[in-house]
């Protein structure tokens, strides 16, 4: 953002050692006008003229479409707010795997990008432009669809300067931004045990279930690879170690309410537990919070291809933490960035962590239940 609101272009960004992206300042050109600081959020916080609800409506919620939903993360409550925009002939923004499975943002009103715009991408996504070309969008009357974190929804929101109609701005209940860098390794490993090229990459795929997610990636060679949860390397180093979290994202100053976005989405994880069991058919529920008037409008909208239960903020909470809590630092994160370009990703991984077999054991053998009791 503070690169596309200068108004001389002074500043460009540039990766660090461990692959996270970082202002870097031409004070030859800078002429100090304080545009950068006064509109970063983390400094000067949300453009006051946001008026979300600090007590907003809250949903379990998935897609009656089952073969959308089970192509999706959670519920596919996104891909079913992407889908309406695109039939009423708007634009979303959102986040696809580019030619080299780089994370970037893009601004589309073609419907052959939805299957690219409604899966998770693990790691943070390059906003170079972004926000440009959705206030280029707004001012020429185009409906757009914005889809990002909370700290990227206030980007927008503080580059925007004025509240608009037709913007419908989303975040999602998050973990943190994952290392590019990191990802990177990762895939290089998947290549380089399957002898070919990335050909597709699905996080949090649902072969084996929601509960029991895994990871699945298909090769130009015809290969395959799938690992749950409990054994994808990359799913163990994010959730279980808390190894590639960008440093501002273990203590993130945007887990609050009210929300920064019109609308939150998210896994609702222990629904069953917390609200419902027949809120739980391993197929994926989402959380769905309207933040304001706008939000409920459109929910309204789209309520006929919804399932939605009423809520609350504090069902959520007790499944799903990171909604108000950050990530904690991984004990061995700092050892595992400074030998990040020695090892190759599986050597990395298994030499500094030594993950719990009693602790993964015990989680599979809960989700075994769990899946019992649903039959």
């Amino acid at each position: 953002m503070c690169e596309q609101i200068c108004p001389v272009s002074a500043i460009s960004f540039e990766a660090d050692q461990e692959g996270f992206w970082y202002p870097s300042v031409n004070y030859d050109k800078c002429v100090q006008c304080g545009k950068c600081i006064g509109l970063c959020p983390p400094f000067s916080g949300v453009d006051k003229r946001l008026e979300n609800d600090p007590s907003p409506k809250v949903f379990a919620a998935w897609s009656k479409d089952e073969s959308l939903r089970l192509n999706s993360t959670s519920g596919a409550i996104y891909g079913e707010l992407a889908r309406y925009v695109f039939e009423h002939g708007g634009w979303v923004a959102g986040v696809v795997f580019d030619e080299n499975f780089d994370a970037k943002h893009i601004v589309t009103n073609n419907q052959q990008d939805f299957d690219r715009l409604i899966r998770s991408k693990y790691f943070q996504s390059d906003t170079q432009d972004i926000y440009s070309q959705v206030r280029k969008l707004l001012e020429q009357g185009e409906f757009v669809l914005f889809s990002g974190t909370p700290c990227q929804n206030a980007a927008l929101i503080n580059f925007l300067g004025k509240r608009y109609d037709n913007l419908l701005s989303c975040d999602f209940i998050c973990r943190g931004n994952l290392s590019p860098k990191a990802f990177r390794k990762y895939k290089q490993m998947l290549e380089r045990d399957a002898g070919s090229k990335l050909k597709e990459l699905h996080f949090k795929n649902k072969t084996k279930g929601w509960n029991t997610f895994g990871t699945r990636a298909v090769f130009e060679n015809g290969k395959e690879y799938y690992q749950d949860r409990y054994s994808d390397l990359y799913v163990l180093a994010y959730v279980h170690h808390n190894l590639f979290l960008r440093p501002s994202c273990l203590k993130c100053k945007f887990k609050t309410l009210p929300r920064i976005a019109d609308i939150s989405f998210g896994d609702f994880w222990e629904v069953a537990q917390n609200v419902d069991p027949s809120l739980d058919d391993n197929k994926g529920t989402s959380v769905l919070m309207a933040n304001n008037k706008k939000a409920m409008h459109f929910i309204e909208q789209i309520r006929d291809r919804l399932a939605l239960y009423p809520t609350t903020v504090e069902c959520v909470y007790e499944g799903n933490r990171c909604l108000f809590e950050s990530a904690k630092r991984g004990e061995k994160r700092d050892i595992v960035f400074k030998n990040i370009d020695k090892y190759d990703f599986d050597v990395l991984i298994k030499k500094f962590t030594t993950p719990s077999r009693v602790k993964l054991l015990k989680n599979r053998i809960i989700n075994g239940v769990k899946c019992l009791l649903r039959k």
